[in-house]
């Protein structure tokens, strides 16, 4: 009997050896080292997703003005009774084509450059930029008043009836936006548009690029996003950005960023991209304690301003070892940390002695009486970038995470989670898949 026991010990110590050296991953000398997850400075943790709250989406949208001022580019339909238009005629009837406003009467009469409009007969244009609609009637019957063209004392000059003035057709900037998340797939079963579509491109894999006539007093940044398929979806970044430099100026920029990175030395950092005046940077979400930096010009769009929606590309994490090579999608709403990651990823968490047909444990056979007698991995190792473009290391123990909750740490996009075994895990799994502790425990039992 003692000679069994014996040849016994010897096959097993045999058994881990040669397991330990045809599997790397279980060789305890073979382990990574790593940092402990409580130690770990402020400037390599995860940022907390879930304090993270939408904003007042008012604070996307201009307020609505009290009265319509004129400015260039605004249509104004106007009749003057013997100078533009007959005294025994209607003035025209006109419509406005997108129907922004309401119909017009008068011949249409667009505002020039700076704001002038120009009248039969009048020596000098009229400024009537910043005029309300009343403001510009009063401003063209005076000036027909002053020139002696029209009497003053005139009764139904004074009530109006010889001049009007209203608003064919407000000033229109044209904007692009260009979205790459899946929210600009909706853009094609919009309701009612204030806004003229000029042009829209369609694509399945590149996102959605719109080109829009935006009258004034509504081109803001929360109508173009609701006009172009609403607000940024969960697969889009918690921003907005709104381009509004020129081409010289993008090119003079990227000139300088290349040269810049083309006389980097392999010790030096790249250099951090500066505030860009021309780029805002609009948060959608942001903590309780934080306020929103931008002013109400930064959420008005010009004529030629680009507005993006980027898609999330980077929230990811990999994974390896025991888990298996895989990228796992980070959640942009809601934290993730080291137990729910292993778990997305198909790890086990808690598990003890697992018994059954099918275990995951390799490297020591597979014989018939072994039906996966194996203790779960417990040890994750989690690979991060740290400030200077180094890499550190951070060593996890599962079980421990699950009663100290200092280690669950939170996982940060790039992250790589490697599960690997103990050494007193690679031991109990030897022992566990060496002797035949099913069949024993059947013929123990149920006397199979």
């Amino acid at each position: 009997m003692r000679c069994i026991i014996q040849r016994t010990l010897v096959w097993t110590l045999l058994g881990g050896l040669a397991g330990m050296t045809g599997c790397n991953n279980l060789n305890p000398l073979t382990r990574i080292e790593g940092l402990n997850a409580r130690r770990l400075p402020d400037s390599v943790l995860a940022g907390r997703r879930a304090d993270l709250e939408p904003i007042d989406y008012v604070l996307l949208r201009q307020d609505p003005p009290k009265d319509y001022l004129l400015d260039e580019d605004d249509t104004l339909g106007v009749y003057i009774e013997g100078f533009l238009g007959e005294a025994n005629q209607p003035p025209p009837y006109l419509a406005d084509p997108i129907g922004n406003t309401p119909p017009a009467v008068g011949y249409p009469i667009p505002l020039q450059a700076g704001g002038t409009l120009t009248l039969p007969l009048l020596k000098e244009p009229l400024q009537l930029k910043g005029k309300t609609i009343i403001q510009a009637q009063e401003a063209i019957r005076q000036a027909y008043s002053e020139q002696g063209l029209i009497q003053s004392d005139d009764e139904a000059e004074r009530k109006g009836y010889r001049i009007l003035v209203s608003l064919y057709r407000p000033r229109t900037y044209q904007v692009l936006v260009i979205r790459e998340d899946g929210g600009g797939q909706l853009g094609q079963s919009r309701g009612n548009d204030r806004s003229q579509v000029r042009e829209q491109t369609f694509s399945t894999e590149r996102g959605t690029g719109f080109i829009l006539d935006m009258p004034a007093y509504e081109n803001d940044v929360l109508r173009a996003l609701m006009e172009t398929g609403g607000l940024p979806g969960n697969d889009a970044r918690a921003e907005v950005r709104v381009l509004k430099g020129t081409f010289k100026y993008a090119a003079a920029k990227a000139q300088l960023r290349a040269e810049a990175l083309k006389n980097l030395e392999a010790c030096e950092l790249a250099p951090k991209d500066s505030r860009d005046p021309n780029i805002v940077v609009i948060p959608t979400r942001l903590r309780p304690t934080e306020a929103p930096t931008f002013t109400p010009n930064d959420i008005l769009l010009g004529e030629g301003d680009v507005v993006v929606v980027e898609e999330r590309q980077r929230d990811i994490f990999y994974t390896g070892g025991l888990l298996g090579g895989a990228e796992v999608t980070l959640p942009r709403d809601y934290d993730l940390d080291i137990l729910a990651a292993v778990a997305i990823a198909g790890g086990q968490i808690g598990g003890g002695i697992r018994f059954g047909q099918g275990g995951n444990f390799s490297g020591f056979g597979n014989g018939a009486n072994l039906r996966g007698s194996t203790v779960a991995a417990s040890e994750v190792t989690v690979i991060r970038e740290a400030p200077g473009q180094k890499q550190i290391s951070i060593k996890i123990n599962l079980r421990r995470a699950l009663a100290d909750p200092s280690q669950r740490l939170l996982i940060k996009p790039g992250d790589v989670l490697v599960l690997d075994y103990t050494p007193l895990e690679v031991w109990e799994n030897l022992i566990l898949n060496t002797f035949p502790f099913n069949t024993l425990f059947d013929r123990l039992i149920f006397n199979r």
